[in-house]
Parts: structure tokens; C-alpha cells; sequence
């Protein structure tokens, strides 16, 4: 079954409300876009500053590491806006894949850069919930 408007809308609004738990300081809502055994994979040689140590593994795997993760950048995000554009999500009912650039800027800086890239997300519907799987972030800038 393919992908209807409802379920495109909601996967919209997926990484709406993830984007925002970042930018509003809200670990949990950040974490709670993501399946339990979700898996974020950013670009190797990447050094994430985890609350146990810096590592250079650049995946981070399960829900609480991914809450341990952006609670750990928060105080580098303060005054920062995630925008992301051009998404583009195909699947069926049950699965999806979407595809979107992003950008990252410093709204007290006056907008400036701090990233750009693209988001390579795999979701899927648990109990009528659209949640993220797998994210691949490449960075641009």
C-alpha cells in the first residue's frame, strides 16, 4: 500500500517535532521522534562529546544514547534554528523513506551557518506512529 497524504503529513511533522526539540532545549521531545532502536550514523571522523568521553563512533544507537547525544549538544545549539526543505518521502504504509536538505544556522550570530547537509532517514509506524529508524547525516559545511 502506498504512502497516503496523511501518512506524508505526519512524517513531515516527525521532523518538525525533532528539529524543535533540539532548538527548544527538550531532550525528551527530541528522543521521542525516534524508535527505540533507532540509529543515528553521522560522517566518520566525527567527534561527539558524549557524557562519558568524547568518541569518535559516529553512531549512535537505542533511544536513551540518542537522549544522552542532544542532551550533550545543548548547550552548543543555544540560539540555533534547524531548517530543513525539499523533502521528499516515499513508501508504503508501514515503512518510508525520506530524503531532505538541511540547514543549521545561529539566529543570534544573524542567521549565520553552522551546517548544512542532507538527512537519508528510514521510518517506520509502530502502533499507528510514525518514528525514525535509521538517520545518515552527510554534512555540506
Amino acid at each position: 500500500m502506498a504512502l497516503t497524504t496523511d501518512d506524508k503529513v505526519a512524517i513531515q511533522e516527525l521532523l518538525a517535532r525533532r528539529n524543535q526539540g533540539a532548538d527548544f532545549a527538550d531532550p525528551d521531545a527530541w528522543a521521542a521522534t525516534w524508535a527505540a532502536d533507532g540509529v543515528l550514523e553521522l560522517p566518520e571522523g566525527t567527534v561527539l562529546n558524549m557524557p562519558n568521553g568524547p568518541t569518535m563512533d559516529p553512531r549512535i544507537a537505542g533511544r536513551d544514547n540518542l537522549r544522552a547525544f542532544v542532551a550533550s549538544l545543548l548547550p552548543q545549539l543555544d540560539g540555533s534554528r534547524h531548517w530543513i526543505n525539499s523533502i521528499v518521502i516515499d513508501g508504503d504504509g508501514e515503512s518510508a523513506h525520506s530524503i531532505c536538505y538541511f540547514s543549521l544556522v545561529n539566529v543570534e550570530t544573524g542567521g549565520t551557518p553552522v551546517h548544512t547537509g542532507i538527512y537519508y532517514d528510514t521510518h517506520i509506524k509502530i502502533d499507528g506512529e510514525w518514528l525514525t529508524q535509521h538517520r545518515r547525516v552527510t554534512f555540506d559545511l
